[in-house]
C-alpha cells in the first residue's frame, strides 16, 4: 500500500512538473525573433526597456490559434527584458493571401503600450472612411517611373480592421493600387506628437513580390516612399506630403 502511494504520489509530481515545463517554457512559432528585432530598432522601445533587449526564456507565455476565423488568426505573448525592466510584446498575427504577416505587435508593461512595427504609441483610434493626401516628390533613385517635382494624389480607405487599399498617382500615373485587387496594405493609427493620430501605412509583406511596388508611409514625418519590391535597389522615390482631407 505504502508503496503504491508512492508511486502515485510519483506521478502525480511527474505530470505537474510536466504542465509547469509546459507553460513556461519558450515557444518556438516563428515569430520571437522578428518582434525582438523590431523592439531592439525602436527608440521608443529602448527608451522603455533600456539596452540589450533580448528574450526571457521562462514565464507564462500565453498563444492560441483562431482557425475558425477569417482570416486566421495567430497570438503569441513574448517576454522580453533590458537594462531598465521586463515587459511583454504581443504578438497578433494573420493568415493572408497564403502567409502570415504581422498585424500587431506591441509591448506591454512599460507605461504606455508601443506599437512596434511603426515604432509608436499605440492608440484605439480605428482607421475608417477614405483619406486624400497630397504631396511632391522630392528624390528619386534609379529607374523610377515618376520624376523629382511632380504632384502625387495618395487616397486610403479602410476595407477591414488594420487593412487598407491605398492608390497612389503622380503626374497623372497610377504607380500603386492601378487594379482593384491591388493596393492593399496594412494601416494602422499611431499617436502623433500633438496628441492626435497619425496614419501608418506598411506593406504587408516587403520579401514577397506580388506584382507591384512596395510601398510605406508615415504621417508623422509626412514622408511616402515607393520602391521596387523585387530589387529594391533598382527604382524608388520619396514623397513629401503637404496636406491632407478625410471623407467618410
Amino acid at each position: 500500500m505504502k508503496n503504491l502511494v508512492i508511486a502515485w504520489v510519483v506521478v502525480i509530481l511527474f505530470a505537474a512538473a510536466l504542465v509547469v515545463a509546459l507553460l513556461f517554457t519558450p515557444s518556438h512559432s516563428g515569430f520571437e525573433d522578428e518582434s525582438i528585432e523590431m523592439a531592439q530598432r525602436c527608440p521608443l522601445a529602448a527608451e522603455a526597456l533600456g539596452t540589450n533587449i533580448h528574450r526571457r526564456m521562462w514565464g507564462y507565455q500565453p498563444g492560441y490559434v483562431r482557425s475558425r476565423s477569417r482570416p486566421r488568426v495567430y497570438r503569441q505573448d513574448v517576454l522580453v527584458e533590458g537594462s531598465r525592466g521586463r515587459a511583454v510584446i504581443d504578438v497578433e498575427t494573420v493568415f493572408n493571401t497564403g502567409r502570415w504577416v504581422f498585424r500587431r505587435v506591441q509591448l506591454r508593461g512599460l507605461g504606455p503600450s508601443i506599437e512596434l512595427t511603426s515604432c509608436g504609441t499605440s492608440t484605439d483610434i480605428p482607421v475608417a472612411g477614405r483619406r486624400t493626401l497630397s504631396g511632391t516628390i522630392t528624390a528619386t533613385r534609379g529607374d523610377a517611373p515618376a520624376r523629382e517635382g511632380q504632384t502625387c494624389r495618395l487616397s486610403v480607405a479602410s476595407t477591414q480592421p488594420y487593412f487598407c487599399r491605398a492608390e497612389l498617382s503622380c503626374g497623372g500615373t497610377t504607380l500603386f493600387g492601378a487594379t482593384p485587387d491591388t493596393g492593399h496594405t496594412l494601416c494602422e493609427h499611431v499617436r502623433a506628437a500633438g496628441g492626435g493620430a497619425a496614419l501608418v501605412l506598411r506593406d504587408e509583406d516587403r520579401r514577397i513580390p506580388r506584382g507591384e511596388p512596395s510601398l510605406g508611409f508615415d504621417e508623422r514625418t509626412g514622408v511616402l516612399r515607393l520602391g521596387s519590391k523585387e530589387t529594391p535597389e533598382r527604382w524608388s522615390f520619396t514623397v513629401r506630403i503637404e496636406g491632407a482631407s478625410r471623407s467618410q
